[in-house]
């Protein structure tokens, strides 16, 4: 099932399919949810707080966040794969995230990047990202 949720957790709606025009968050394990309600699976607060908590500067280039056992993943729009790990130095890997993938971009490169160990990040060139197996899915809104 795919779901709309607010910027505060808040299920909007049960949707057919993920919207495009939003970021999808995906978690291994089935997270019930309700139209009304609160998300309140592991994972998908992980996703969600991740979200929540990209910087301003790489919200639109979010295509799909994944989330399995804690540790997240993402791609972007653009085309790089990203290991993030966990929630930890959240700042401090979003920064070295954004150096590298502004060298990928002015290189035309696609990249896979993992900042999970922020003090030894990695990069390989081309898509190198496992798939997903994703059982549900989640998408957010950028608004209240």
């Amino acid at each position: 099932k795919f779901f709309m949720l607010a910027s505060d957790g808040k299920v909007l709606a049960a949707l057919p399919a993920p919207d495009p025009n939003f970021p999808l968050l995906t978690t291994k394990e089935p997270c019930p949810a309700q139209t009304g309600g609160q998300v309140d699976c592991t994972d998908a607060l992980t996703g969600y707080e991740f979200m929540n908590n990209i910087p301003t500067n790489f919200n639109q280039d979010i295509a799909e966040v994944r989330v399995v056992d804690g540790d997240v993943t993402m791609r972007t729009r653009s085309g790089v794969n990203v290991h993030f790990g966990e929630l930890t130095d959240y700042g401090l890997k979003f920064e070295v995230l954004r150096q590298l993938v502004a060298r990928s971009v002015s290189t035309g490169t696609t990249l896979t990047i993992d900042v999970s160990v922020v003090e030894r990040p990695v990069t390989k060139e081309g898509n190198t990202a496992t798939p997903a197996t994703t059982v549900t899915t989640l998408t957010q809104t950028t608004g209240g």
